[in-house]
């Protein structure tokens, strides 16, 4: 069947040493960062008093600064757990 496909051993050979971009399995090192850490990466962030103040803000406010959290290494429940968002919103943003 592999021969109908590449023909030759080093036709298969070439074709399995190609590098590619695919993601299958992968590990990919997670980073938890510690509460305290992610109040004081919040308040400097966004210059606020306290990371609960993002939760009086618009919705679309709260969205962009969500996604940005996102983006640092913080998760959806420590978020919500820091900033009093609901965890629906965090996910959707």
């Amino acid at each position: 069947y592999v021969k109908k496909i590449f023909g030759d051993e080093t036709s298969l050979i070439r074709f399995l040493e190609l590098y590619n971009k695919d993601k299958c399995m992968e590990y990919e090192n997670k980073v938890t960062i510690s509460d305290k850490k992610a109040i004081k990466m919040i308040k400097e962030l966004f210059r606020i008093s306290a990371p609960v103040n993002i939760c009086s803000e618009s919705i679309s406010n709260q969205i962009l600064k969500v996604q940005i959290l996102k983006e640092k290494g913080l998760s959806i429940n420590q978020i919500s757990r820091l900033t009093s968002i609901a965890k629906k919103i965090i996910r959707e943003a």
